[in-house]
């Protein structure tokens, strides 16, 4: 059977991506695309394999000299296209114009995966015991809380990844092909390399295409580079490193066309495509695993260790001293694990985490994965994207200039001020040029004080010339009072200046002109420039009666003597949200840092950051360029990562390498982003956030968190509530372990000390377990904040749920409540039956729980304090509930008797009364004597202990070794720099990291920083 050509390919080739497996994407180089295209020039060995004659420094795409060039490599011809034969034949070898779709996982995978957790065995162990005991009770409970919890998870995380499928859904439907010499319209999935393409206005680009000829085109690419506004397209070819944003003759799939028409050469379909590499590092980035569900898993190897060695150390005590026989020794050891294991402990987990997301649903943050509402709390940096996360995403003037000087700056533009008489008379004149702009633009751009409807009313508009990207300006001309004609030209500064013969005196149109001061609006230009707005020049000329319309156009303009009066110029920038500003504020105050990461240019990005408070206000900001990142390794990465607060012309590679070289450092990144360029990003970090609203579909399956208002401060108030949860959490735990561990070594004390009969039973252990745990617990997990829970700093990443303090906490209540539960039964047993004594222990046990919960509902501070009984009205249901169940299973009859009880005395309830008080006393006590007293004594054992503690049983300690080496050096790794702190290794760490990067070519503009000038692109969009 004869290999497929990319079967044969791929034995040679380096571009392919992956080798031919089964639905695994494969992405084609320049070299391997060739070669298949000129199938017919290959020569074949004797094995089949196909001889491919690839350069290493092959040149891309974006950097052959002409398009001429690239249609010749691709065996095609720009005139006719290619033949139908020659098209199906190309169809076969490379494939349909599609992306491979992902494996995914079946049903029996994802009950798998919620099953697949060490507390879920235990109890899966414990329920085929108790069914092999013909304990039917008991079986039914603890198979219960498995179908429970296993329901609550495939609810909560049933959303499968659909990440590539969205991309796969954006891709265009159809595309105008010359094929044989006819245009024809075909299925975009049916193009292959080597096609040409026709485009226009509206379409979506059905593949990655090397433009042939271009009139006035602009594509909007922000969902592939994250530039806020449309980019203007060229034949001229770019550098061969330029970033995807730069690359000004290509255009790629899945992008728009704005406005414009062209046609270009398909070079890359499908996986080869830039969307397809997008694609293909969305189905190939790992998730970073939860700590949440990490330290459960420990939590739950410490609990199988612990409850092997407690049961058959019981098993042993009932057959050797108690003597009760191996049926009955092995019954009670069963029932002592049982009661050690917290069945009810990961469905009140999950209960919790679910509290938290439909929290956080009300404040428009809508948790996708339950783990992630933990993760938020912990958060150390945020890496957010820039256009429509802390920016408007609407250009807006923030500053003009005339010859008067400022007349609108980013501070006054919100103030109510009458504008100047240019600028009111500018302002008519352009609202009458674009139709569009008049029921849009027009209202975010007026000074404040100018109406809209205003400006529409004016003078006929008489002629036009169109904007040309090559010309960098339009022009229309008006019909005013008096028969009066009048040019207007809105464009590039440094386009129109040499056509400017005078400028407005002042700011006053009426005046006469006066002669043009070239230095002064050539300043002006390169001031607002060097603050990262885009300028537009905007120009007036009166014509004479004589004036022939009908030969205007820009090249006479362009070539006639300057005419022009210089009016002002216009700066505009997409500019911060408000509350954005606030929420970043909030975030540092948290000690959360916040990185932007952008595709936009280097100035427009660092101007956006010192508004927001990213960047420092006044000096020289640190921003990164992508090309500098690709250029950099990633020891080199990992140093400035720390310094940097801005990445610009940041490609999906570079935010994806940038988030890794974070968590690297010890960091837990969130990653916000709405286009499909920050779907690998989104996916890799620790919390990925979607924007709701201009957040594409793609964008929205990557991410564990999506904003349904597109507010970046909602993600602070998530934060809040990750931490909360985290608190919450932990108190779950410290009230829950030292309960459980007290009805399990109560049996084995009762053993140990030789008492005739066991003070509870194992129904009676399950019941407190599987109800009056869960409605405690339940109330705990309601707990609100406490008050400076966003003024501490983040927690550290690895900080354990069961820490120093909590393992204190539940030896010493564990002790507490077996004492006083044996002790009760030990005094009623003298006297009293079997049912009366264990149910005054039932009643101890479970009144003591009461009282503990109490205790718990604040971890350090006293609640001896009118707080207590405020900020939970969960606990006004709960305590009541568990102390009715109290007396309804103790005096209620045959349902006392079904758990092995009988109704107590006044003198039991007394004693019962008096042992909860004397736990909540005694653990108040040890609240105020923790700290100064206790722990330093407790703190040097429990360190020894976790110094031996094998790996498998520790959180996180192979990470922190192997981070530990990669960094190389002691810097601690949990420590987070304090956002605005000046790192003191800064200095070595940019040196590095420039040293590591190949300088940009000499002559180019901005070569530097890897910047085009920023004056180039302002005229082009605006005058679209």
């Amino acid at each position: 059977m004869a290999t497929p050509p990319l079967a044969r390919l791929s034995k040679r080739s380096t571009g392919l991506a992956r080798l031919s497996k089964k639905s695994a994407p494969v992405a084609l180089d320049k070299a391997s695309i060739i070669s298949l295209a000129k199938r017919s020039q290959l020569a074949a060995s004797v094995d089949g394999a196909v001889a491919i004659d690839a350069d290493g420094d092959e040149i891309p795409w974006h950097a052959v000299d002409t398009a001429a060039e690239v249609v010749a490599d691709l065996a095609s011809d720009a005139e006719r296209g290619l033949s139908g034969a020659e098209a199906a034949r190309r169809l076969t070898d490379f494939g349909p114009n599609r992306l491979t779709p992902p494996d995914k996982p079946g049903v029996l995978r994802k009950v798998w995966d919620q099953l697949n957790n060490v507390l879920i065995f235990i109890l899966t162990a414990a329920a085929i015991v108790e069914g092999a005991l013909q304990s039917w009770a008991e079986f039914g409970l603890v198979l219960g809380v498995i179908l429970v919890n296993t329901a609550i998870g495939l609810i909560q995380e049933g959303k499968a990844e659909r990440a590539a499928e969205a991309i796969k859904a954006m891709l265009s439907q159809s595309a105008r092909v010359l094929r044989g010499g006819e245009l024809l319209s075909l299925p975009a999935d049916a193009l292959v390399p080597g096609d040409i393409v026709q485009l226009r206005s509206g379409d979506k680009v059905p593949a990655d295409m090397r433009l042939i000829a271009a009139t006035n085109l602009q594509v909007q690419e922000a969902m592939l580079t994250g530039e806020s506004v449309p980019v203007s397209k060229s034949l001229a070819p770019a550098r061969a490193s330029a970033s995807l944003g730069d690359r000004r003759c290509m255009v790629f799939s899945a992008t728009n066309v704005t406005s414009g028409a062209a046609t270009g050469v398909v070079v890359g379909t499908g996986d080869s495509a830039e969307i397809g590499q997008i694609s293909r590092m969305v189905s190939t980035v790992s998730t970073v695993q939860n700590n949440l569900l990490r330290q459960l898993e420990i939590l739950g190897r410490w609990l199988a260790i612990l409850v092997a060695i407690i049961a058959l150390v019981a098993f042993l005590l009932a057959l050797l001293r108690a003597r009760l026989g191996f049926k009955l020794a092995f019954e009670s050891a069963v029932a002592i694990a049982v009661a050690i294991i917290p069945e009810g402990l990961p469905a009140m987990v999950t209960i919790v985490l679910a509290i938290g997301t439909t929290v956080m649903a009300r404040n428009n943050a809508i948790i996708r994965q339950l783990p992630a509402v933990e993760t938020l709390g912990s958060l150390t940096i945020i890496c957010s994207d820039k256009t429509g996360t802390l920016t408007k995403n609407e250009m807006t003037v923030v500053a003009l200039r005339t010859a008067a000087g400022p007349t609108l700056s980013a501070a006054s533009a919100t103030r109510r001020r009458a504008p100047s008489r240019a600028t009111t008379a500018t302002a008519r004149a352009t609202a009458r040029r674009s139709r569009a702009s008049r029921s849009r633009g027009c209202r975010r751009c007026w000074p404040a004080g100018l109406r809209a409807d205003d400006v529409r009313r004016g003078a006929r508009r008489v002629a036009s010339v169109p904007f040309e990207s090559e010309h960098k300006f339009m022009a229309t001309v008006h019909e005013e009072e008096g028969g009066r004609r009048v040019l207007y030209v809105k464009g590039a500064p440094e386009r129109l200046l040499p056509l400017c013969s005078s400028q407005v005196a002042g700011d006053d149109l009426r005046a006469a002109p006066v002669p043009l001061d070239a230095g002064f609006w050539t300043a002006a230009q390169a001031e607002l420039s060097s603050r990262g707005l885009r300028v537009l020049a905007l120009c007036r000329a009166e014509l004479p009666a004589d004036f022939d319309l009908s030969g205007l156009t820009a090249a006479s303009l362009l070539s006639s003597r300057p005419l022009l009066s210089m009016v002002l110029l216009a700066a505009i920038l997409d500019p911060p949200r408000p509350e954005a500003i606030e929420a970043i504020r909030v975030a540092h105050a948290a000690g959360i840092s916040v990185k932007m990461i952008t595709g936009d240019h280097a100035l427009t990005a660092l101007a956006i950051g010192r508004m927001l408070g990213i960047a420092p206000a006044g000096g020289r900001g640190v921003v990164f360029t992508g090309p500098e990142v690709d250029r950099t390794s990633d020891a080199a990465l990992r140093a400035l990562v720390g310094e940097c607060s801005i990445f610009a012309r940041a490609s999906p590679e570079n935010k994806l390498r940038i988030v890794r070289a974070l968590q690297e450092l010890r960091h837990t990144v969130a990653m916000t982003g709405d286009g499909v360029n920050d779907a690998p990003a989104l996916k890799a970090a620790d919390v990925g956030v979607a924007m709701g609203i201009t957040g594409t579909d793609v964008s929205k399956e990557a991410a564990k968190m999506v904003l349904a208002d597109d507010n970046f401060a909602s993600i602070v108030a998530a934060v809040r509530e990750g931490r909360r949860v985290w608190d919450n959490i932990r108190k779950i735990l410290i009230f829950n372990l030292p309960v459980n561990l007290a009805q399990g070594t109560s049996i084995l004390w009762s053993f140990a000390l030789g008492l005739p009969a066991a003070p509870l039973t194992a129904l009676q252990v399950l019941l407190v377990n599987l109800v009056t745990s869960v409605t405690l617990g339940l109330a705990l997990a309601a707990e609100p904040a406490e008050a400076d829970i966003m003024t501490r700093p983040p927690r550290r990443q690895g900080k354990r749920l069961v820490g120093k303090m909590l393992l204190w906490r539940c030896l010493l209540v564990c002790h507490l409540v077996v004492v006083l539960v044996i002790g009760m039964f030990y005094w009623a047993g003298r006297s009293l039956p079997l049912p009366q004594a264990r149910a005054e222990a039932f009643n101890v046990l479970v009144g003591a729980q009461v009282a503990y919960f109490v205790n718990c509902r604040f971890l350090k501070a006293s609640c001896l304090h009118p707080r207590v009984l405020r900020g939970n009205r969960m606990v006004y249901v709960s305590v009541p509930a568990t102390l009715a169940l109290m007396v309804l299973l103790t005096f209620t009859p045959g349902l006392n008797a079904f758990f092995g009880m009988s109704a107590v005395s006044g003198v039991q309830a007394g004693r019962i009364a008096v042992c909860m008080a004397a736990v909540f006393i005694i653990v108040e006590v040890e609240k105020a004597l923790v700290d100064p007293l206790l722990m330093p004594l407790v703190r040097p054992l429990l360190a020894a202990l976790e110094a031996a503690t094998p790996a498998c049983l520790a959180v996180d300690a192979p990470l922190s070794a192997r981070l530990a080496r990669a960094c190389g050096g002691r810097r601690r790794l949990g420590a987070v720099d304090a956002p605005g702190r000046a790192v003191q290794r800064r200095g070595k760490a940019r040196a590095a990291a420039r040293a590591a990067a190949e300088p940009a070519p000499a002559g180019e503009p901005g070569a530097e920083a890897g910047l085009e000038p920023v004056t180039e692109q302002h005229g082009e969009h605006h005058a679209a």
